[in-house]
């Protein structure tokens, strides 16, 4: 979730609302595995995508393939996963509190493809309803569905 995207929410729903979503989130691997416990404990190599569960959109799909915008993932407390290249990634590290980033890396095509997909229907998180800003679906994705 982006923080426009954030503030605009805030702004219709009210802080005290707000509280009461919880943010859900799934990291995605290049060897296939998955994580979604403490932002802590998360792995922090072989990153492909990123699925969060989004207030006006079912659900957002971070990733930050070559087609994107880096390989760099952070968590921004209270607002959840983010991607962006080294000067987003230099950036984030220089605000104050607690970090936590966790990296991409590169994979064969297909493989990530099939690794998008999963996080595009993965059942545990709410259908996707429509593209975030700042969001876009993989050309990787586009290319295999045909869409």
């Amino acid at each position: 979730m982006w923080l426009h995207q954030f503030k605009e929410i805030v702004s219709q729903i009210g802080k005290d609302s707000l509280k009461l979503f919880i943010m859900k989130w799934r990291i995605y691997y290049g060897d296939g595995t998955t994580f979604d416990g403490s932002v802590e404990d998360a792995p922090g190599d072989n990153v492909q995508v990123i699925v969060q569960q989004s207030i006006s959109h079912g659900r957002t799909i971070i990733a930050g393939g070559r087609d994107f915008r880096g390989g760099f993932y952070w968590w921004e407390n209270d607002l959840g996963w983010n991607v962006g290249d080294n000067i987003g990634l230099i950036l984030y590290l220089t605000r104050p509190g607690w970090k936590k980033v966790v990296f991409g890396q590169t994979i064969l095509d297909e493989t990530y493809r099939e690794i998008y997909g999963q996080a595009v229907s993965d059942p545990d998180f709410p259908v996707k309803t429509g593209w975030d800003r700042g969001e876009r679906p993989s050309w990787l994705t586009w290319e295999s569905n045909g869409s």
